[in-house]
C-alpha cells in the first residue's frame, strides 16, 4: 500500500471527469473519528484530528453504505482519502488496525483500544489543505467478509520521527472535509445473449484406409520365482495428517497424533522406554521418559522436548492462572529476552521491578501438585505453546495471552494462542491480558 498526494482541485476534478459507465464505486463514510489525547482535553468531538507523538488519530467508518450481498470477491480496491489541514512538522506517518471496540467520546489516553502491527507508512506528508489516500483493499476486504473485525484504522508517526499533522474532522463546519473509503466494484456480468441459430452439418471426410498389421514379437522364455520378501508392517490408519513445523529426525504415530524425535546423537541407538522411542547408547535411562501431548513431572502438559532423551523441556499449566491482568511497570523499560530459555529470568526481573499484582507475578505464584518453579512465558516460548495448542487445550478463545518479552516501555509482546495460524501482536502493559505459566523440567 502507497500514499498518494492529491490536491483538492485535482481531485474534483477527477470526480467530474469520471463516466458512470467507467467505475462502480461505493464510500464507506466516517462513523466516528478522535484522537488520543487526556480525558481533561475532551477531543471526541473536536473539529480537528491531532496526529503527533502524543497523540494518535482514531477512524471508524459504516459498512451498512455497502449492498447487502456484497462480498470481498466484489472489491476491486479500497481506499482511504483524509485532508490534512496542517503540517507543523511534515514527515511520515504509519496505518495500524485497530483491534478492539472504543467510542468517539469515550476514546482518550487511559481507554486507549489496542492496535495492531503497522500495515504501512507514508511518504512524506508535507502539504496543507491537501488530500492523502493509502490503499486499504485487503483490510476492507476483510471486514466485508466479517464484520465484527472492524474496529477501525489509527494513524501515528513513523516510529522515531517527531511528524505532526491536523486532519478534519466530521465535525468540522468550515471545510467539511471528514475521512471516507472509496470502494470500486466489479463490474456487474452482462445479461446472456439469446442462443444464435444452429449451423449447417458438414460432409463427412473420407474414411482412412486400415494399417497393416505389425509383425508378432517372439515370447520370451518364462522367468523363474524369485525369493519371497519380508512381510512389511502394518500400515498405518487412513486420514491421517503429517504434522507441520518439524524438525529434522523421525516421526511416529502415538494413536492421536504424529510426534517428531530430532535426529540422535553419535553412537546412541533408537530404543523404545516405556512405549516411547528415544536415543540412547545404554539401554533404558532408570527415569521417566516423556513426549510431546504427555503429562509432565507436574502434571502440567508437555508441549516442547529441549533433548533427544525425552526427559527435559517444557510443560504448561493446564488451566489459565488469570483470565485477565496487566503487565505492569507501564512507562519503564525493565530489560528483558524473548528467546526460548529466557522466560523464568524474565519473570524473575518483572517481580523485582514492578511489584505484585503483574502478570509475571500471577503466573509465578502458581502451584501444582507441589511444583512452584512456574513462570510467564518468553514471546518465543509463548509461540511454541501455541504449535502444540491442541495438546494442552483450554485457552480463551478470545485471548491474546501476555508474554514476559517487552517491545519497549509501553508495550509488550502477546499471541492470539487460539487459531489457524501463529499471530503474535504488541499490545499496551497497561491492558489487562490472560495468563499461561509454564515451567522447565
Amino acid at each position: 500500500m502507497t500514499f498518494k498526494l492529491k490536491s483538492l482541485s485535482a481531485l474534483l476534478l477527477l470526480l467530474v471527469g469520471l463516466s458512470p459507465l467507467a467505475v462502480q464505486a461505493e464510500v464507506l463514510p466516517v462513523s466516528a473519528d478522535t484522537y488520543l489525547a487526556p480525558a481533561s482535553e475532551g477531543a471526541g468531538t473536536s473539529e480537528v484530528i491531532k496526529v503527533n507523538t502524543s497523540n494518535k488519530a482514531l477512524l471508524n467508518f459504516d459498512l451498512s453504505t455497502l449492498p447487502a450481498d456484497i462480498s470481498s470477491a466484489d472489491i476491486n480496491k479500497a481506499t482511504l482519502v483524509f485532508f490534512v489541514k496542517s503540517a507543523p512538522t511534515p514527515g511520515r506517518i504509519q496505518v495500524r488496525p485497530i483491534t478492539s471496540t472504543w467510542s468517539e467520546n469515550g476514546a482518550n489516553t487511559s481507554t486507549a483500544p489496542s492496535v495492531g502491527l503497522s500495515l504501512e507508512t507514508s511518504a512524506s506528508i508535507n502539504q496543507s489543505n491537501t488530500y492523502y489516500t493509502v490503499d486499504v483493499t485487503q483490510l476492507v476486504m476483510d471486514w466485508v467478509d466479517d464484520p465484527s473485525t472492524l474496529f477501525g484504522l489509527a494513524l501515528t508517526p513513523l516510529k522515531g520521527s517527531s511528524t505532526a499533522l491536523t486532519l478534519d474532522s466530521r465535525e468540522t463546519t468550515q471545510t467539511s472535509h471528514p475521512a471516507y473509503i472509496d470502494i470500486d466494484l466489479q463490474e456487474p456480468a452482462g445479461n446472456k445473449g439469446p442462443v444464435g441459430a444452429q449451423g449447417p452439418q458438414g460432409a463427412s471426410g473420407p474414411q482412412g484406409s486400415k494399417g497393416a498389421s505389425g509383425v508378432k514379437g517372439v515370447q520370451g522364455p518364462i522367468g523363474s520365482n524369485g525369493i519371497q520378501g519380508i512381510q512389511g508392517l502394518p500400515g498405518l490408519a487412513g486420514g491421517v495428517q503429517l504434522p507441520l513445523n518439524v524438525t529434522a529426525g523421525i516421526q511416529y504415530w502415538n494413536g492421536a497424533a504424529w510426534i517428531n524425535i530430532p535426529a540422535g546423537s553419535p553412537n546412541t541407538s533408537l530404543t523404545f522406554c516405556n512405549n516411547k522411542p528415544i536415543w540412547a547408547s545404554n539401554g533404558c535411562p532408570n527415569v521417566t521418559v516423556y513426549a510431546l501431548g504427555d503429562r509432565g513431572p507436574a502434571g502440567g502438559i508437555v508441549f516442547s522436548l529441549s533433548d533427544v532423551t525425552g526427559l527435559h523441556g517444557l510443560e504448561a499449566a493446564p488451566v489459565d492462572q488469570s483470565s485477565g491482568i496487566k503487565w505492569g511497570c507501564n512507562g519503564t523499560l525493565v530489560g528483558t529476552a524473548t528467546a526460548v530459555g529466557t522466560g523464568k529470568a524474565n519473570t524473575a526481573v518483572i517481580k523485582t521491578k514492578c511489584g505484585t499484582g503483574t502478570a509475571a507475578q500471577i503466573a509465578a505464584s502458581y502451584s501444582l501438585n507441589g511444583f512452584k518453579d512456574w513462570y510467564l512465558p518468553s514471546k518465543d516460548e509463548l509461540n511454541l505453546l501455541y504449535l502444540l495448542k491442541d495438546f494442552v487445550g483450554g485457552f480463551d478463545a478470545n485471548g491474546y495471552y501476555s508474554s514476559s518479552s517487552e517491545y519497549k516501555a509501553t508495550t509488550v509482546f502477546s499471541q492470539l494462542v487460539i487459531g489457524p495460524v501463529s499471530t503474535q501482536y504488541t499490545v499496551e502493559k497497561n491492558e489487562s491480558r490472560p495468563v499461561r505459566a509454564i515451567r522447565t523440567f
